[in-house]
């Protein structure tokens, strides 16, 4: 998946276009956990921020990176959690300003608690899709509103390096802004 993820970063980098441009985003959502554990699963306790920044290398392609943050229960402690990822991302003018997108990356997440419980880290993959309208704002080459549904997972390890007992995803659905810079 890495060199599927490269090779398609490499081309877009490649292709101009003049609707290529930087862009910034934020949004806004609930978290949902997929814990596999019959007892003693991770819970959300609270919505769900994410911070993104990309570039459009076409009308079409683009690449973005991002953190998002939530907060989790398990056994009886509070969890931080953080996800910083990578990814490439698929744009489909629809019209009319409507438009669709799809995000395929990698992911780094980590939970973090005060508690003995420690903290737990890993990696994963990141996949998501929605849609967005176009704004017509003068003093902006871009700005759009944007919903989307977005699946993480990761195989967590705490920080002695020894593997969590199962894999823990987040899937969230966002909604946010995001304004050409």
């Amino acid at each position: 998946m890495i060199r599927a993820l490269a090779v398609v970063t490499l081309l877009a980098a490649t292709a101009h276009s003049a609707s290529a441009g930087v862009y910034g985003s934020l949004g806004l959502g609930n978290t949902g956990v997929a814990d596999d554990a019959s007892s003693g699963a991770f819970t959300p306790a609270s919505r769900s921020l994410r911070f993104a920044a990309g570039y459009e290398f076409t009308k079409y392609v683009g690449a973005e990176g991002g953190v998002i943050g939530y907060n989790l229960a398990h056994g009886g402690a509070d969890y931080s959690g953080r996800e910083f990822y990578a990814a490439g991302v698929g744009h489909l003018p629809i019209g009319n300003g409507f438009g669709a997108f799809a995000r395929l990356g990698l992911q780094r997440t980590s939970f973090s608690t005060d508690r003995a419980q420690g903290d737990l880290s890993g990696s994963g993959y990141l996949v998501g899709a929605g849609f967005e309208y176009q704004l017509r704002i003068p003093q902006l080459a871009h700005a759009s509103v944007w919903v989307d549904y977005t699946r993480n997972a990761a195989g967590l390890a705490d920080s002695n390096g020894r593997a969590f007992s199962r894999d823990v995803g987040t899937s969230m659905w966002t909604l946010g802004v995001t304004a050409g810079l």
